[in-house]
């Protein structure tokens, strides 16, 4: 695999939109209603990716094997309530070809470094995603007792937040 990872561009929601709903639909399968995970539309994740990646933060980086996006992070400040002076991991999908490939640990690296400003990284994490949280523990990372249920479409999904320094 030739990976390279750089900053999003516009040019690139096409990309990051397919990589989206194809990791949540395999990520997500048991987790979150199947109606739901079938539903998923690409047309609308373009349409979200395009508005995205106009602003900043947060900073979006994409995975490209052999020049096509295999994976993408978004990262920043912390949204949390609590989490000033902290970065935030927002999200990091990898297409499921290429999951345990390395391109997921690349990414967080990046990511890492990106917020390399802050002390602390956090991130949210679906409870019951064994992968993820496996993962996200391989990286360093480990459950630091905040937990929350958010609202997708008509269902909630209870979280985890997960952190480690940046150093």
């Amino acid at each position: 695999m030739a990976l390279e990872i750089r900053i999003a561009k516009g040019g690139d929601a096409t990309a990051i939109a397919h990589v989206h709903v194809e990791s949540w639909r395999a990520a997500y399968q048991g987790l979150m209603p199947s109606e739901f995970l079938a539903s998923l539309s690409v047309e609308d994740r373009i349409v979200f990716w395009e508005r995205c990646l106009l602003d900043t933060p947060p900073t979006t980086f994409v995975a490209l094997d052999r020049g096509n996006v295999v994976g993408w992070a978004s990262c920043g400040p912390s949204r949390d309530d609590d989490g000033a002076g902290t970065g935030e991991l927002m999200a990091i999908n990898i297409r499921p070809s290429h999951w345990r490939s390395g391109v997921g640990r690349q990414l967080f690296n990046v990511v890492k470094k990106e917020l390399a400003a802050f002390p602390i990284l956090t991130l949210w994490v679906v409870q019951g995603n064994a992968r993820a949280i496996q993962f996200y523990s391989a990286m360093g990372c480990h459950p630091d007792g905040a937990t929350k249920s958010i609202r997708i479409a008509n269902f909630e999904v209870s979280e985890l937040r997960m952190r480690r320094r940046t150093t």
